[in-house]
C-alpha cells in the first residue's frame, strides 16, 4: 500500500516543462523555492517535505521528487548527495544525459560534473555532496569540501575554471573571464572582471570611447568599418561624427551607412518628418516636405514626408507636386495635386488622368482646362471658335478643320435657301434643315448650291 502511496505522488509532480510556481507552506512535493535558473528559465532548488535520506522530496532535473535514484541523499527538501551520471546544482541532481541539465553540464560520473558546457565551469575538488558546476557570471559562493570557495565574475559569458587547488577559506576563488556580456569587457587590470564599456557601446575593446566594435541599436552606429573600432556616433549627431562618418540633424534612430558617410535615418525625433528624396534622409518640419513631397504620418505611426504620387499614405497616382488639402477637406486623397508626372491633371487637382474629360482640354502646362462654355468639347484651346461639338439646341459652325463656334439653330447660314419650314430635322439634340430650296442640297446642315456641291437633288 505505501509503495502504491508513493507512485500516486510521483505522478502529481509538476513536470519540468511546466513553470516553476514557489509554494513556500504548500503540501509534500510542491516547490518551496524556485532558485535554480538554467537558460534563463526557473527551475525548483529546494522542495516542500520533510525527511532526510530516502523518505524526504527534493529536486531531481528541477522538479520536486521523492525518487532516490539520482538523488541519493535528501535534507530539508534539498538534495545533499548525487549519483551515477548526475551533478549537483542549486540545490538539486540533474541528469547530464537530458534538458535541462545537458545545457549546464557535457559529463557527469559518480554524482558529479567533470566537463562543463561553455559558460560554465567545474571547481577543483569538486564532489558529489556540493554543487560541482558554476555559471561564469555567478557571483553566488559555492563551497567545495570543508572550506574551499568559489564563485563566477558579474557579466562574464565564458570563463576558465581556476587551477587545480585554487580557492581559499576566506576569499572565493573566481574563473578566468574569456568573454563578458554585451556592454562589457575584460578588464585584465582587474583580475579579468567584467567592466561596462562606455556609454552607448554595445561591445568594447577597452573602456576608451573609441574602441567600440558595436553600438546600441537604432540610436547610434559604429563610426568605422564593421570589423573595425571607434566612436558610436549618435544618429542626430551631424555635425561631430569621427571623420565622415555622421548622423543626421533631427535623427532619432538609423542604420550604419555602407561607407563613410551620412547615417540612413529611419525615424525623426517627435517634431520632424522623414524625407527620402535621391536615396538621402533628412529630418524637417512639415513645412518643408514640398517639392513633389507632403507631410503625413505612416502606418506605423512614423512622422514621414511622402512623394506626391504615394497612392498608400493619400497621394494620388502619377503626382508630382501637391498641397495638402484642408483638414476639414473629408475622405478621399489628402492632397491636391497641382502637376502630373507623365499623365493630365484633372480640372479639380484630385487625379492624373489619361485623357481630359468632356468639355476640357490639355493645355500647355498638361492642365485639363475647360473649354468655350459655349462648347461641349473643344480642340486645344478655349477659344470660342476652337468647339469640336455643341450643346442641343447649337449647331456647329466650322471654321477650321473640324473646329468652329457653335451658333443657335436654324439660324444665319444654317437656315439660308432652307425650304419653307423644313428646318425641323433632329441630329444629336439639335435641329437642321432637311430639305433645300431647289437647286440647293443640305451639306452638314447647310443648304449648298447644287453645282457646288455636284448633286442635283434637293433632298438628302
Amino acid at each position: 500500500m505505501l509503495s502504491f502511496l508513493w507512485i500516486g505522488l510521483i505522478l502529481q509532480l509538476v513536470r519540468a516543462e511546466d513553470e516553476c510556481t514557489p509554494t513556500p507552506s504548500g503540501g509534500f512535493g510542491t516547490c518551496r523555492t524556485c532558485g535554480a535558473i538554467i537558460n534563463g528559465k526557473e527551475y525548483c532548488s529546494q522542495c516542500n517535505g520533510s525527511g532526510s535520506f530516502d523518505s524526504g522530496c527534493a529536486p531531481t532535473d528541477g522538479v520536486c521528487t521523492s525518487d532516490n535514484n539520482e538523488c541519493a541523499q535528501k535534507q530539508d527538501g534539498v538534495c545533499t548527495r548525487c549519483a551515477y551520471s548526475s551533478f549537483m546544482y542549486k540545490g538539486g541532481c540533474y541528469q547530464s544525459s537530458r534538458a535541462p541539465g545537458n545545457t549546464v553540464c557535457e559529463t557527469a560520473q559518480d554524482g558529479k560534473c567533470t566537463t562543463a558546457r561553455v559558460g560554465y565551469f567545474v571547481p577543483p575538488g569538486a564532489d558529489a555532496s556540493h554543487q560541482s558546476v558554476i555559471p561564469c557570471g555567478d557571483e553566488e559562493v559555492v563551497t567545495i569540501g570543508s572550506s574551499k570557495q568559489y564563485r563566477g565574475i558579474p557579466n562574464c559569458l565564458t570563463c576558465t575554471a581556476p587551477v587545480n587547488g585554487d580557492g581559499a577559506d576566506s576569499t572565493p576563488k573566481a574563473p578566468t573571464c574569456n568573454a563578458c556580456k554585451d556592454g562589457f569587457f575584460v578588464d585584465a587590470s582587474k583580475e579579468s572582471t567584467c567592466t561596462a564599456c562606455p556609454a552607448n557601446c554595445l561591445t568594447c575593446a577597452d573602456g576608451t570611447a573609441e574602441r567600440c566594435k558595436s553600438c546600441t541599436a537604432d540610436t547610434h552606429f559604429l563610426g568605422a568599418a564593421d570589423d573595425g573600432e571607434g566612436p558610436c556616433i549618435s544618429c542626430g549627431d551631424a555635425t561631430q561624427g569621427s571623420g565622415a562618418w555622421r548622423g543626421v540633424a533631427g535623427c532619432a534612430k538609423c542604420t550604419k551607412p555602407q561607407s563613410a558617410g551620412p547615417a540612413t535615418c529611419t525615424e525623426c525625433a517627435a517634431d520632424k518628418h522623414l524625407k527620402t528624396d535621391s536615396g538621402a534622409t533628412s529630418c524637417v518640419s512639415a513645412g518643408e516636405c514640398k517639392d513633389g513631397f507632403f507631410p503625413t504620418t505612416d502606418s506605423t505611426g512614423k512622422r514621414v514626408c511622402t512623394t506626391c504620387g504615394d497612392t498608400a499614405n493619400g497621394g494620388i497616382e502619377d503626382c508630382a507636386k501637391c498641397s495638402l488639402k484642408a483638414a476639414s477637406a473629408g475622405a478621399g486623397p489628402l492632397v491636391t495635386c497641382s502637376e502630373c508626372s507623365s499623365k493630365k491633371l484633372s480640372p479639380l487637382g484630385d487625379a492624373c488622368l489619361t485623357a481630359c474629360p468632356a468639355g476640357t482640354y490639355p493645355n500647355d502646362n498638361g492642365v485639363c482646362a475647360p473649354c468655350h462654355s459655349s462648347c461641349v468639347s473643344c480642340k486645344n484651346s478655349s477659344a470660342e471658335a476652337s468647339c469640336t461639338a455643341c450643346y442641343p439646341g447649337s449647331v456647329l459652325s466650322r471654321t477650321s478643320g473640324d473646329a468652329g463656334r457653335c451658333t443657335p439653330e436654324c439660324t444665319g447660314e444654317f437656315v439660308a435657301h432652307c425650304a419653307a419650314g423644313q428646318c425641323d430635322g433632329v441630329v444629336g439634340g439639335s435641329k437642321y434643315c432637311k430639305k433645300c430650296d431647289n437647286g440647293y442640297v443640305p451639306i452638314n446642315g447647310i443648304c449648298t448650291a447644287a453645282g457646288a456641291a455636284g448633286r442635283g437633288a434637293s433632298v438628302c
